[in-house]
């Protein structure tokens, strides 16, 4: 059952809640990705801003109510800095960790 976005289930586990909540923003993601984070006239300032308002709400909605275990966590953080180093132009080539991007 889906109750305020959230899925309730009789385990009501966290992992589901993560991957409802990716794949909401997995749906979004292509078509910000082919008319605003591919466009190369758009700053890349811009295009980090429509992240944050577009991407992370549908991600983040309603998880800090939700007790995450480290491999839910560590899947939210590879999905949302796998993004960006994709907005700003950063191959995995370069070798970044996450808290220089």
């Amino acid at each position: 059952m889906v109750y305020r976005g959230a899925v309730l289930t009789p385990q009501n586990s966290a992992r589901d809640k993560v991957n409802k909540r990716t794949a909401g923003a997995v749906q979004t993601y292509p078509q910000l990705q082919r008319f605003v984070f591919s466009n190369l006239k758009i700053r890349e300032a811009t295009k980090l801003r429509v992240f944050q308002t577009m991407l992370l709400p549908v991600l983040f909605y309603g998880m800090p109510l939700i007790p995450l275990r480290k491999s839910d966590q560590r899947r939210l953080d590879s999905w949302f800095h796998t993004r960006v180093r994709w907005i700003l132009g950063i191959r995995w080539e370069e070798k970044m960790t996450n808290q220089e991007v």
